[in-house]
């Protein structure tokens, strides 16, 4: 179990740290889905550092986190012609906000 945990530590930290490094040098790939989507990945594997949930979760969370940003962000496009990156993560948190707070209150 402790090998699966280092497994589930990197593939996070190399998701996140290469998406950020893609993001900083290459600005044509800043999409707000995207940024959305970082944003919520640092935000749940700093609740995973700090001992709130096992990184195991992680596995199962960081995927949500991908595609709920940009399902927004298409049916944004889709109703209005601007979509602004504080709504996007806004009504992604909606559904993420829930599923984590649950996750730590069922992991102590």
């Amino acid at each position: 179990m402790q090998v699966l945990t280092y497994v589930a530590w990197g593939a996070a930290f190399f998701f996140a740290g290469s998406w950020t490094f893609g993001l900083l040098v290459r600005p044509d790939y800043r999409l707000k889905s995207t940024v959305a989507s970082l944003l919520l990945w640092w935000l749940e594997i700093g609740l995973a550092l700090l001992g709130f949930y096992s990184p195991l979760h992680l596995f199962w969370l960081m995927p949500i986190s991908l595609f709920l940003p940009n399902a927004y962000m298409q049916a944004e496009i889709r109703s209005r012609l601007e979509s602004h990156l504080s709504t996007i993560l806004l009504k992604s948190s909606v559904i993420i906000g829930p599923v984590l707070g649950l996750l730590i209150y069922f992991s102590r």
